[in-house]
């Protein structure tokens, strides 16, 4: 019994392949090295669709033939035994772009319901969340690495401007790490405009256009924007690390 639901593509009854599924398989036929004539697509809405046991073999395929598996989703357990030796299993926790081996097909398939799909369905709505703060800091990391050597330039104290430099060093960095966190996720770093620190970056340009050169004014202005940008660094990262920590993801969180 399947709980899911299914299209096949390809073979003498599927549909006509697809430029998307076309180019999939190139891919999947690349790393397998075999040659692959049609796809069954299965889409698990949620933690309540399930495959029972079966076997992925057609007579018109012949004796021995070859599966490979993607998947986009969630990550799901795909349990695999021996036709014959049922005793003989293999549990492969299948995820984001996670293709596994491909062989002669000699074994039983299924993939159970998972549980807790309530809960799921909530680190997946957080974990949305995350990725749109992510993307918001992003951005406003991208946007301070412009903007800080131009208030540099502007200080008049040596001891601001070296402050300046130093948050831009440190603003560098973050900007690396952010695309390492991005990676650990699966995810493309992709930065999408923060209208608060655009708001900060722009008053710190505007205390530059309507000061004089070389004076205290203007350096006690700049000394504002910068704390306003520090501390809307302070309040997102620690808001991201405990998230990161309530959604399991310590190595992110570290």
């Amino acid at each position: 019994m399947a709980h899911r639901l299914t299209a096949w593509y390809g073979g003498p009854n599927g549909l006509e392949w697809t430029q998307e599924l076309l180019a999939i398989r190139r891919v999947v036929q690349q790393e397998c090295r075999i040659v692959f004539h049609r796809v069954l697509l299965n889409y698990y809405r949620d933690g309540n669709d399930s495959v029972a046991w079966h076997s992925d073999t057609l007579p018109a395929d012949g004796k021995h033939q070859a599966i490979a598996s993607v998947t986009f989703g969630d990550t799901r357990l795909f349990k695999v035994r021996h036709k014959i030796r049922k005793d003989v299993a293999l549990n492969i926790v299948v995820g984001r772009w996670h293709n596994f081996s491909c062989g002669v097909v000699q074994k039983l398939l299924t993939m159970p319901q998972k549980q807790n799909a309530a809960k799921d369905a909530l680190n997946s709505k957080l974990k949305e969340f995350f990725l749109d703060q992510l993307r918001d800091i992003y951005w406003a990391e991208k946007k301070l690495v412009k903007t800080l050597p131009k208030l540099s330039e502007a200080a008049h104290s040596d001891e601001l401007r070296a402050a300046f430099d130093s948050h831009l060093t440190e603003t560098e960095n973050h900007v690396t790490r952010l695309e390492q966190v991005f990676d650990m996720l699966g995810e493309e770093a992709k930065a999408v405009e923060c209208p608060a620190l655009k708001g900060i970056a722009e008053e710190g340009e505007e205390i530059i256009d309507e000061t004089e050169d070389n004076t205290a004014q203007r350096d006690v202005g700049l000394i504002f924007a910068g704390q306003k940008a520090e501390h809307y660094e302070i309040a997102t990262y620690g808001s991201l690390v405990q998230l990161a920590k309530d959604m399991g993801q310590q190595p992110i969180a570290n």
